[in-house]
């Protein structure tokens, strides 16, 4: 299994840059990735640095979405990246959740728009003469990129829901299964995979198939379920209706709270959720616990067909994220992949 570690963007650029170059000594660390959420720091900004400060590590945009730039310009900063790194660039895609209210954007038909992303970003990348793309949600007029990464960029398309599970499978060179580590929604994700993946292009690669997961280790295994149960309420922000689809019970007044909440949540309002949840849904999007804890849930996770890992690490209740990721890459990644 091949582990990744993503960057929120809520950190001081400075200090992510020198940490990214301190993290490639961990050997079972494999890529970097910075998330795009708005309005926290530039991600395109922060790879650049990242990716003139390493030499090994993979690096890319985790995820990108197809409304707040146009797709021609997500093309052409992959396709820049590439470049700068020596071909260590990936591209993650998915549907998006912040920012679309304050910038008046209102995303319609996203699996539609991501295809159309994928589909550009591609003859972008390969085509050298002008052409023009027409699709239902984008267009692209009489023109090309004036230069070519070198290299085919490996495009990730991050997804929950029936639809983008669909176009990961039939699309993308890796589907980016999101958070969940087990039961119910890894079930759920899997079957419409494996289902969408008899559509599957054949002049594509194979599928593979990975995970952006929500975790925490430490000694104290109650300290670090309550440090991953944070992220959930990433995941609630933007798919809490699927959720509940699928199966998942979630309370009315949390459902009422992330219904009408159009702020990003603060430390008291995001304990407040948490606190809330079942916990199979907690168990089932987090991998926290002590070393052996997640080395099990990890090793379950690969059984299952899942090749590759994207953490977002969380700090254990009272303890530093820092140490928490040198405890990953030294203790569970290792014996993971032993």
């Amino acid at each position: 299994m091949l582990f990744g570690l993503a960057f929120l963007g809520d950190d001081d650029s400075r200090g992510v840059v020198q940490w990214a170059r301190d993290l490639e000594r961990h050997e079972h660390l494999r890529r970097l990735w910075v998330a795009d959420e708005q309005f926290l720091r530039d991600p395109w900004v922060q790879l650049g640095a990242i990716a003139a400060v390493t030499s090994r590590v993979s690096i890319g945009i985790c995820v990108t979405d197809p409304y707040i730039r146009h797709p021609a310009l997500t093309a052409a900063a992959a396709a820049t990246l590439h470049e700068l790194s020596g071909g260590r660039a990936l591209l993650g895609l998915g549907a998006g959740s912040t920012g679309f209210h304050a910038l008046g954007l209102t995303p319609r038909l996203p699996a539609r728009a991501v295809t159309e992303c994928i589909e550009l970003c591609r003859r972008l990348w390969s085509e050298s003469k002008a052409f023009s793309y027409q699709g239902q949600q984008i267009q692209f007029l009489n023109d090309c990129l004036d230069f070519k990464p070198p290299g085919p960029i490996p495009i990730y398309v991050a997804a929950r829901g029936p639809k983008m599970l669909a176009v990961a499978a039939r699309l993308g060179d890796v589907a980016l299964i999101g958070s969940f580590a087990q039961g119910l929604g890894l079930d759920y994700a899997l079957e419409h995979i494996h289902e969408a993946e008899k559509e599957r292009n054949q002049a594509l690669p194979a599928l593979r198939k990975a995970c952006w997961i929500y975790l925490s280790v430490s000694s104290d295994s109650a300290a670090a379920q309550r440090g991953a149960a944070r992220g959930l309420a990433l995941a609630l922000r933007s798919s809490h209706k699927m959720l509940t689809e699928i199966g998942y019970t979630i309370p009315a007044e949390v459902l009422d709270f992330v219904e009408k909440s159009r702020h990003t949540w603060n430390a008291g309002e995001v304990d407040w959720v948490v606190a809330r949840l079942p916990r199979a849904l907690v168990e089932d999007l987090t991998v926290a616990g002590d070393p052996s804890q997640c080395v099990a849930k990890l090793r379950r996770l690969k059984e299952r067909g899942i090749e590759e890992v994207a953490v977002l690490p969380f700090a254990p209740a009272g303890g530093n994220v820092r140490d928490m990721v040198e405890l990953l890459f030294t203790t569970v990644a290792p014996a993971v992949a032993a």
